[in-house]
Order: C-alpha cells, then structure tokens, then sequence
C-alpha cells in the first residue's frame, strides 16, 4: 500500500483499482476473516469543492440500510495520511460485468424473468437513494442521486441477489460511469478492423448525455443509467462505446445521436421490456420514467412480490405529470401483445411510443432470434420462475398509485385503487340497517361486488384466528376466493392452524392462485411447502398432491427448490417422478442448486429419468461442479447421453471441473456426441489443461465424422488450435504423435494439418507451436 496507515482491524489484500484521487483494495476483517473492499481517498489530491462533496457523500454511508445495497461498515480518516477510508461489505467476488460475459461465452441469451429480477432489485435499491424521506432521516445533504450504475458497481451475491455499491465516487469525483472495454470485446463489437490494425483503448459509457453537455445529474439521469444496463444485459454490448481518450464534448455529441444510432434488442424480449429500455433512453430526462412509473409496471410488482417486497409508500404517492406519457404507452403496448409470442414491428413500436417519427433506423431494431453456438448446452435454470407475460386482455388504464399494489389488472371489477367508473347512485331502501349490517354476509353479492381486493369475513377471522367465528362462517364462505385466488384455507395453512385447515381441506383443497401469474396455480400445499411447515404439509398432502402449477411445478419441486428437506421427505411418497413442463423433476432442480441433502432423499426415487432432450441431473450437477452430488448420482446415471449424444463429462470437462472429469473419465470417456465430438475435444476447446491431461491417453486421436458442422476429421488438437487454446494444443503436441498425424478434411477446402491451421492464424503464440514441433510432424 501507497501509506503506512491501515485502518484498525482490517488486513489489506491487493489492490483491485488505482484513481489520481482513489485506490480501491480488497481486504478481509481481522477479527472473522469477513472480505471487505478498502476504499482510500486521497484527500490532498481533491480540489476544494470535491473534497467538501466528498466530505458530504461518505459521511452517512454506514447508515444506509437495503437489501440491495451493499453494507458500508465504517468510514475512517486519518489524518496523519490524509486520506479517508470508506470499508464496505464484498459478498462475492462475482458482478454482473463476470454474468455478462459468462452467459454470452455459453452463446445463451438471459431469460427475460432474470432481467425483470435484476431490475427489480436495482429499483428498489434507487428507491432508498432517491427518497427524500430517507435522505432526510439519513441527514444526507450531498444530492440523492448514485451517479456510478453500471456492471462492475453491482455485486451478484451467492444467494442470487444484485447489490448495488453503496460508495459512489463520481459524487466527489468529477468524472462519467465508465468500464473499459479489452482489446477482444472491441473486436467483437467492431469486426472491421482499423486500418492499422491497432485499436486505442476504448471505455464503455453508462453516463447520461445531459452530464456531458451541462454537468447536470438528477435522479432522471440514474435512470438513463440503468437502462444502458438493461440494454447489455438484453445484448451483451455496451450501448456505447467511445474511445477513452474522448472529452466530453464529443461524447456529448455522440450520446444525444441516440435516436439516429439505436442499437437492436433481440426479439427474444417481449415489446414491453424493449419499450421500457427505450424510454429509460429517451434523450430528454423529463421524458423518461419516473421511479414511480417503474414501481407501477406489472412485471416490476410480480417480481417484488416474489421477493416478498412491495413497491415503497413513498414513490407510490408520486403520480408522473400528465405530460409523460409511459403508462398509457405501456397499457396500449400490452393490450396489442395478445400472445407471449408476439413481437410488434419497430414502426408501430415506435408509433405508439410517440418517441421520434419512424425513419430507416427503425429497422435496425428488428433483429431475429439468435441461433446457440454454445459447444456444451445445458439450459439455465438458476431463476426457476416464469417470463414475465402480457395479459391477454385488459382494456383499463392502470392507476398512478394503487392503493394495493399487488392488483394491477381486475377488468371485471375495475382496478384497485382506481376511481369507480362513474353511474346510477343505487337506492338504499334502509340505509340504517345496511350501515349495521355485515357486507360480506349478503348473499346477493357475488365475491367481487363484497371486496374485489383483499378477503371475505372468513378470510378475515382466520387471519385473526378467531375460532367462534371462522366456525359461524365455514359452512357459508367456505370456497369462496379473492379476485388473485387467495382463499381461506392457504391463510389458515400459512398460520399453521391444523384443525381449521382439516375443516377447509374438504371444501377448498386445490383452488389454487390466480395472480401474480409467476405464482399462478400455487395450491396452499405449494405454498406452505415452501415455507416448510411440515405440519402443514402433512395435513394438505392428502388432498392437493399431484396438483401443478402453470409452469407445470409441484409442491415438491417447490420445496426442493427452497432446500425444505422435511418437506421433500413428505411429499416425495406423493409426487415422486413427476415432471415439470421443461421435463425438470425435483431432483434435477435439487442438482441444479447443488442442494446435496436434498439429491439424497429424491436419487432413490427418481434417479434416472430424463427431460425431453436427453438431459439428466447429472448432467446438470457435472457442469456445476458439485462432486458430492455427481457422486450420489453416478451410480444411476452414468453413461447416459442426451438426443445429440453428450454426456455428463463432457458438460463438466467443458467447465474445467477437473476432480469430476477424474471420476466420470473411466465410464464415459470414449463416448461420442452424434457428431463425433468426445470429451477430449471439449477440453480442448475449453482450454481445460487438466482435464486434457486426464483423457488424451483415452480418447486421442478420435476424430469428427461429416455431421459436425465445420467439417469431418477435426481432432482435440485441431479444435484447440482453431479456438486459439494454446495451454491445451502445446500439453497435445508434446505428448500425443497420433494427434500430430491426423488432419481435418473439410468439403471446400480438401485437408489441412495442424501445422496449416496454425499458420492462418498467424498469430505469435501458434508460431511458437510451429516451431517447437513441426520437425516431429509425420508425413
């Protein structure tokens, strides 16, 4: 470290990021070795205004208290040093910058539920920083803005969660959101190469266009910010990329050329979240959605609620001004998308939006369906609830503030915290008697008319757990379920009352939920399963097992999902086998997560059994890498290959799992894809040197037959070589003559040996190979 001071119980690591004025180390917690990131300001390097700015920002940091903000633990100066030191909470190593990159080198898009999930949380995590009421209690007096969104300022945590960085820089600093972008992302993102075929460094920029022009930043601009995040999550480009060496001027220029220069959004995402991303965009702040219209949206409240959140009071008392117009816009969008495949085309996208008028850049958004050039396909399961989805028809506007927020869409009954439709005052005959009188026991009501939001009286006693009167009203209101399904026996499930929920169970088993729809058709069994109340469970066992939710989950999975081992012990004698609709059992779920308690009790029941393309749980459970779990579930489905022949050491050689590779080797090595592709070639595209090492003595010299799409005759080193993996093709070259001998035969271009390959790509590390070993090649 640059001083000689280091904040009192804390142990440096190395230094991750060096600014003039800041230097950022990783470091661990003396007393229970937790990491931290050490953020050190170099007070004498800041000017007069950014040291009172900076005085201003850190100052109430360690008060901050979010979910989906990352914890500051203490902020320290020294003066001897003149430096001051921010401490703040590392969960993870990981950021969504490591996500990114991940998701687009296995060649797979993100699901859409995933981007809703990552916004949602970002959201809430803007809402505690924007809030006045929370900056007053906070006694936050630098502007309550963040000023840094963008991959590398969010966390993923093991959990799943994204943390945005409670330390922002850029509030002192006097500088844009950027993240350099290497040589290679640069390539991808400009296949022309520069006429001198040097590239200067380039950064990516998640500013706002108005900090460029004016040095202006308001919690509009956040905004901007964190839709350029949303459109590389939906690409895996950066919306903009300039060369670092650019002032802001010119950038200034580049940015406001947003509306001539869209970049596409493939058509894999629905209209509604592409549309959203574009007005996040808009080059006018005052044209861009508030907090409180995101809060709004359906598929932002649906994943909130899953999350067991609700949108904050204070943004839902915050209507937008009746010159922004996105809700309507949005409402108008969801109404055209009459089924999840729908796809608007960029004109009548555009049009509706009323964003700029359609011109030829509008065609530009149109992109197709990219196709997966992943080499080792396994479907991403880590979030295991549905894409968010239009409703089929819903013809009302949605409120600016909803008094319940989690009812958006009652076209029958009107819209929770919406004005009644005006009509005919209905006449009272006693207005004394019906004052007095319950409203929830008339029976000439229908559910909707007595309360279309939240309960009927029985729903009400048994939240309470009045027993007299939950015992007056069964026989009258029992099955009979809110507008979203919510019925009294999964209230009294919830509770654990047993004995009212043997009452109900007759009359009320399997009514299931009809809204959230990443919820709908939960049963109460579904839902105290995953809270793992076993006694509960046992009770509903009997009468609602087997029964399955939309997306096709049981309560099984549901509980094997949340890691409820005692429930999974319960209910695998009533569910075992099933599948959901991607052919997913619990156990291949459990494998998924890497839940090891939980494999154990499902592998005897349902070991073995397949989805609809081949692929097992240990398949799923060797990419992961979870030794323990491919261990207990070896001995059932080892050998097993999926409809194009992989196998599950070749998903774990793929991802360098080299202890899973040792175990599965002696079985499955040998086994080709219907292509040809084996093991070995895996771990030679990967550039995995260990699990080469493990299988060149058992699978070299194998070769891919006419089905492989870049020709017949391809060998591990051939593979290794194209790829560029050179660790990999120098461990091949050394110790396999046989490899060395073989050579591709291609249908344009006849054969090539290794030693022609590596020459076309000409590149420093394949010459070396050249001249190290092309003296042993054998004619």
């Amino acid at each position: 470290m640059h001083t000689e001071y280091t904040p009192h119980g804390y142990l440096l690591g190395k230094l991750v990021k060096q600014h003039h004025a800041l230097d950022i180390y990783e470091a661990i917690r003396t007393h229970d070795n937790h990491p931290v990131c050490i953020n050190r300001i170099k007070r004498d390097e800041l000017k007069t205004m950014e040291l009172v700015d900076m005085e201003l920002s850190i100052r109430h940091l360690p008060f901050v208290i979010n979910p989906y903000i990352t914890k500051c633990f203490s902020v320290q100066r020294h003066n001897g040093s003149s430096s001051s030191y921010v401490i703040t909470d590392r969960p993870s190593t990981e950021t969504l910058v490591n996500l990114i990159a991940s998701a687009r080198s296995q060649g797979e898009h993100l699901s859409e539920a995933k981007i809703w999930y990552i916004f949602a949380q970002l959201l809430y995590a803007l809402a505690s920083i924007h809030d006045p009421i929370e900056n007053q209690r906070l006694k936050n007096d630098s502007p309550p803005v963040h000023m840094d969104i963008r991959p590398s300022s969010i966390c993923v945590t093991r959990d799943g969660n994204y943390l945005l960085s409670v330390f922002s820089p850029n509030k002192f600093l006097c500088q844009p959101s950027t993240e350099p972008v290497s040589s290679y992302d640069y390539m991808l993102l400009n296949p022309k190469p520069s006429e001198d075929g040097q590239h200067e460094p380039q950064q990516a920029i998640y500013t706002a266009p108005e900090w460029f022009l004016t040095g202006e930043y308001t919690a509009a601009s956040d905004i901007w910010s964190l839709g350029a995040l949303l459109y590389e999550l939906c690409t895996f480009k950066p919306l903009f990329v300039v060369p670092s060496s650019m002032d802001k001027r010119d950038t200034a220029a580049l940015l406001q050329s947003i509306a001539a220069e869209r970049r596409p959004i493939p058509q894999e995402y629905t209209d509604i979240l592409r549309c959203t991303i574009y007005y996040m965009l808009n080059i006018n702040p005052s044209n861009r959605p508030l907090l409180s219209d995101l809060f709004e949206m359906r598929q932002v409240v649906d994943m909130l609620y899953m999350m067991n959140k609700t949108p904050p009071e204070t943004f839902l008392s915050m209507p937008s001004p009746s010159s922004n117009p996105f809700i309507s816009r949005m409402k108008t969008i969801e109404r055209l998308c009459d089924t999840p495949e729908t796809r608007m085309s960029p004109d009548v996208l555009m049009d509706i939006m009323d964003l700029a008028t359609p011109s030829s850049f509008l065609v530009a958004n149109y992109e197709p369906k990219s196709a997966n050039t992943a080499t080792c396909k396994l479907r991403n399961r880590s979030d295991n609830f549905e894409e968010a989805q239009a409703p089929d028809d819903n013809q009302l506007p949605i409120p600016t503030a909803p008094s319940n927020p989690l009812k958006l869409t009652l076209p029958e009954a009107g819209v929770q915290g919406a004005t009644p439709p005006k009509g005919p005052t209905p006449i009272i005959k006693d207005a004394s008697a019906s004052s007095k009188a319950n409203p929830y026991d008339d029976k000439t009501l229908s559910i909707s008319e007595l309360n279309p939001d939240k309960a009927n009286s029985l729903i009400l006693a048994v939240e309470v757990k009045d027993v007299e009167k939950i015992m007056q009203l069964i026989p009258t209101h029992a099955g009979r379920a809110t507008l979203d399904g919510r019925t009294a026996l999964m209230v009294a499930a919830e509770q654990e009352m047993i004995d009212v929920v043997r009452l109900l169970a007759p009359k009320e088993a399997k009514m299931a939920l009809k809204a959230p729809r990443i919820f709908e058709g939960e049963t109460a069994l579904m839902q105290v399963a995953r809270r793992g109340l076993i006694s509960a469970v046992t009770a509903l066992a009997p009468y609602e097992a087997k029964c399955v939710r939309r997306d096709g989950q049981t309560a099984l999975m549901i509980a094997a999902q949340a890691q409820k081992k005692n429930v999974v012990d319960v209910l695998i004698h009533f569910e075992h086998g099933l599948t959901d609709e991607d052919g997913w059992t619990a156990l291949k779920i459990a494998s998924n997560f890497g839940y090891l308690d939980i494999v154990e009790s499902l592998v005897s029941f349902e070991a073995g059994i397949a989805d609809d393309t081949g692929e097992t749980a240990l398949m799923v459970a060797a990419n992961k890498g979870f030794l323990d779990i491919v261990k207990s579930l070896q001995p059932a489905e080892i050998k097993m290959q999926t409809t194009e022949g992989q196998t599950a050491l070749m998903c774990a050689v793929h991802k360098g799992h080299a202890s899973i590779c040792e175990l599965l080797a002696p079985e499955e090595a040998k086994l080709k894809k219907v292509d040809g592709t084996t093991a070995l070639m895996c771990a030679a595209y990967a550039n995995s040197l260990e699990c080469v090492r493990l299988l060149l003595h058992m699978e070299e010299g194998m070769q891919t037959n006419s089905l492989y799409p870049k020709g017949a005759g391809y060998t591990a080193l051939l593979l290794a070589i194209e790829q560029r993996a050179y660790s990999a093709a120098e461990y091949i070259l050394a110790n396999s003559p046989l490899e060395r001998k073989k050579s591709v035969v291609l249908s344009s271009d006849g054969s090539k040996t290794w030693i022609e390959l590596a020459k076309e790509l000409g590149s420093p590390e394949a010459l070396t190979l050249i001249a190290n070993y092309s003296s042993e090649q054998t004619v």
